[in-house]
């Protein structure tokens, strides 16, 4: 379902894409326009790239660890990365293999345009861990299963730690329905149900599907 959606919307601007040169389609992103006039970047990987370094590129997210959000977008198109010995965060793109890409500042427009509000949203917090390959396997094993995942850093007593979450839910019960399950999932049972705060919600909400 994720990749007839995305092919919906990318499906008048590939052709626009591959116009390019070679030399500009490395370095420079086409936009896409979606139906629901949401700007969808389409990139092409060079060979050996991961999501790791195209989430870590200024004019995509800036942060390596945001690489959940291309691959909810793309899961269908790029599922291969799973099944491999290598993690997907850091398995090797093929070269010219395309991904669509919803920056973080169309998703706060989709987020403005539903009217959004953080206050009406809920959150599971699965577990925080200073393990960041721990944290990669759960986040992949979440989206692999159809569900929404994001990293985010923390910090405590001085020791970085990367907390896996999964939402956004529009009631608490809804969150609490899925606990269970996301918990089976990442094989932990120390989650917790929470509201998100304001930056966290602008940064990842807007990248769920609609």
């Amino acid at each position: 379902m994720l990749a007839e959606k995305k092919k919906a919307l990318l499906q008048k601007t590939l052709a626009l894409a591959l116009a390019f040169s070679a030399a500009l389609v490395f370095t420079a992103p086409a936009y896409a326009q979606s139906q629901e006039s949401t700007a969808y970047l389409v990139y092409f990987a060079s060979a050996g790239q991961t999501l790791e370094e195209v989430a870590a590129l200024p004019h995509h997210y800036g942060d390596a660890i945001d690489w959940p959000l291309l691959y909810y977008l793309n899961q269908e198109d790029i599922g291969h990365l799973s099944r491999g010995s290598g993690h997907p965060a850091s398995t090797p793109l093929k070269e010219g293999e395309w991904l669509a890409i919803l920056t973080h500042d169309e998703a706060k427009k989709r987020l403005a345009n539903q009217n959004a509000d953080p206050a009406g949203t809920w959150v599971i917090h699965l577990f925080s861990t200073p393990d960041k390959e721990n944290a990669y396997e759960a986040a992949a094993k979440i989206i692999h299963a159809g569900y929404f995942a994001y990293i985010a850093r923390q910090e405590k007593d001085g020791q970085a730690l990367f907390r896996v979450s999964t939402g956004f839910f529009s009631e608490r019960s809804h969150a609490w329905q899925a606990q269970q399950e996301m918990e089976r999932l990442v094989s932990t049972s120390g989650a917790w149900i929470a509201q998100p705060t304001r930056e966290e919600f602008f940064r990842y909400a807007g990248h769920l599907n609609p």
